[in-house]
């Protein structure tokens, strides 16, 4: 579960005990209003989690939700002997949301104006001023934390997208670089051959001779470049996962002994696997992936939260064990 997820499963039990109070003293108040005031409560409810919804989205919520809102705390003083207070704390909540963003002299002016006018609500003069400053100031700061969870998320992930085309660029790069010469060569040696092809053949051939030459020393390069980027060593992948994973935040550790070669590619499958599993996850919290090696076994362990993989690679034997 990643963070803006905790914090949407926080608000949604605030939410849900805002109203549980209220919902429960219907008990006391006549029969024929005990329709009347869940549908306040129902209506109070919703309105919430539209607030919140528009809130996870980044977008800042319009004045009709507070108002509404202000109509509905108003009608739960009109439902005789119900003592509701779930509207004003909700509506605390809406106009921090609504009027922050214009400035924090007004936000906390009007929050302060709601806190005050819910004096009539609850059993007790003060009942209904508490309840409406804790419930609206807790519920603001988890949509505050939700929203910057939110853009930390969106932060990760195109903190990865630049990483993967960092690394695509540096590939680009190398190519460039290593043919841009061979193939200017290869060009000019064939714009000479054919001027010397009408009046000396013999030196057209040797000159053919020297492009055929070029181009094999260029496959030769292309060959040497894709070797290099397929047959990168396991510390290697072990230090490219680890810069992904602080691109996306994630404090990784490694610890990597010298890997048989015919272990290496069943090695980086299960890491890139793993590594896979974690950043689609999400999940805060450091990293470890240590690999040890004896004369009889290879052990992997690749941990991160909930994402945990030991590995058991016997040596001269091509079969593995693991658990997690």
């Amino acid at each position: 579960m990643t963070v803006a997820q905790r914090f949407q499963l926080a608000l949604l039990v605030v939410v849900a005990a805002t109203v549980a109070r209220p919902a429960l003293e219907t008990i006391s108040i006549a029969s024929h209003w005990i329709i009347t005031a869940l549908v306040i409560l129902a209506a109070e409810a919703g309105l919430a989690l539209n607030l919140l919804r528009i809130v996870r989205n980044g977008q800042t919520p319009s004045l009709g939700t507070p108002a509404a809102l202000a109509v509905l705390s108003a009608a739960e003083l009109l439902v005789p002997g119900w003592n509701a207070v779930s509207g004003p704390g909700f509506l605390a909540c809406a106009v921090l949301l609504t009027v922050g963003p214009q400035g924090p002299q007004w936000a906390r002016a009007a929050f302060a104006a709601v806190v005050a006018l819910a004096v009539p609500f609850g059993e007790i003069w003060w009942d209904g001023p508490a309840t409406t400053f804790v419930t609206g100031g807790f519920l603001y700061l988890c949509a505050q934390a939700l929203r910057v969870a939110r853009e930390l998320d969106e932060s990760r992930t195109e903190l990865i997208a630049f990483a993967v085309d960092s690394e695509r660029s540096r590939l680009t790069t190398d190519v460039e670089s290593a043919l841009s010469g061979h193939l200017a060569a290869i060009t000019a040696g064939t714009e000479q051959a054919r001027i010397l092809a009408a009046h000396d053949p013999s030196a057209a051939a040797r000159e053919i001779k020297k492009v055929v030459t070029i181009a094999r020393k260029t496959g030769a390069e292309v060959r040497r470049i894709a070797r290099g980027y397929r047959e990168t060593s396991f510390a290697g992948e072990v230090a490219a996962a680890a810069d992904l994973f602080a691109a996306a935040g994630i404090d990784c550790r490694t610890e990597v002994a010298a890997v048989p070669n015919q272990l290496r590619k069943e090695l980086t499958t299960e890491l890139h696997t793993w590594v896979n599993e974690v950043l689609s996850g999400r999940t805060g919290g450091a990293c470890a992936i240590e690999l040890t090696s004896t004369e009889q076994v290879v052990r992997l362990t690749m941990a991160q939260g909930t994402h945990l993989r030991q590995l058991h690679f016997p040596v001269g034997d091509r079969g593995f064990t693991h658990s997690g």
